[in-house]
């Protein structure tokens, strides 16, 4: 009773509509070292409202930077000549910001990378002052679409994919890093893709998991032992890397790393109809 009664008389400090003319939509929010907000989004607007940006395309990585009351201390738009969703912002130790998101633009206005197939991971460094230090970009001939990612310390994140094509590329707009075909195996309609990079994004380690369908990476978690745990809804029977049977149209499917990449373990949850993570 006494948790009821605290969370109805929780009391609205403030709120703010941010967007302009068109479609503005909301992809994540994460708190800053200074009591304020980062804001992580697409853009559909072009200079109106408070979006004081112009778009590229379609739509644009847009990001906002609130301080501790909710006032707009400055805002920034990157996109090349279609669609670019900003999935999720992580907050750099150098005072920088790394975005990452699904890109359907070929290489146009902000957007310096080819554009590999349909849909293709889009990752950019930027530093304190919110300027582009390097560009790169994951993808093939189908879809592969950004899920989630998951820093490891200050120099190395975790980024999972989830890819339709056979054959991926990564693409670092340093000529120091290049490009790099993955070695990877496609199992199925789509795989989950692991990525390391380090803090200049170079390319750490990559692996595939996947069944005979649709295996969609939605999570990554780190326990006190560095083991890392994935977490795929899945639509695949036994088969491929998929070692548990299916136990309806989509079930739970948790994958257990050591430190050191290695496989240790495969968990499997749901029952005869959908059940997602």
């Amino acid at each position: 009773f006494a948790l009821n009664q605290s969370l109805f008389s929780q009391n609205i400090l403030w709120d703010k509509s941010l967007g302009g003319n068109a479609s503005d939509v909301l992809y994540d929010l994460t708190a800053t070292p200074d009591n304020g907000f980062i804001i992580s989004g697409a853009s559909h607007s072009s200079n109106s409202g408070n979006l004081k940006s112009l778009t590229n395309g379609n739509y644009d990585y847009s990001l906002w930077k609130l301080n501790s009351i909710g006032e707009i201390e400055w805002n920034k738009n990157f996109g090349g000549s279609d669609k670019d969703l900003l999935q999720k912002v992580i907050l750099t130790n150098d005072g920088g910001y790394l975005l990452l998101g699904t890109s359907f633009s070929k290489e146009s206005s902000s957007k310096s990378l080819e554009n590999f197939g349909e849909a293709d991971v889009w990752i950019l460094k930027l530093n304190a002052a919110g300027v582009t230090e390097w560009q790169s970009a994951i993808g093939g001939s189908g879809i592969d679409k950004f899920n989630v990612i998951q820093p490891v310390g200050s120099k190395e994140f975790i980024i999972g994919i989830t890819s339709e094509s056979r054959k991926i590329t990564y693409k670092h707009s340093l000529a120091t890093i290049g490009s790099t075909d993955l070695k990877l195996n496609h199992y199925g309609g789509a795989d989950a893709i692991l990525l390391s990079i380090n803090k200049e994004g170079k390319l750490n380690w990559y692996k595939s998991f996947g069944g005979k369908y649709t295996d969609e990476i939605v999570a990554l978690n780190i326990d006190e032992d560095q083991n890392l745990l994935i977490g795929i809804n899945s639509n695949s029977d036994i088969s491929s890397s998929k070692k548990t049977t299916a136990k309806g149209q989509k079930d739970i499917w948790v994958i257990k790393l050591d430190k050191y990449q290695k496989e240790t373990a495969q968990y499997h949850f749901g029952g005869n109809l959908n059940d997602e993570l």
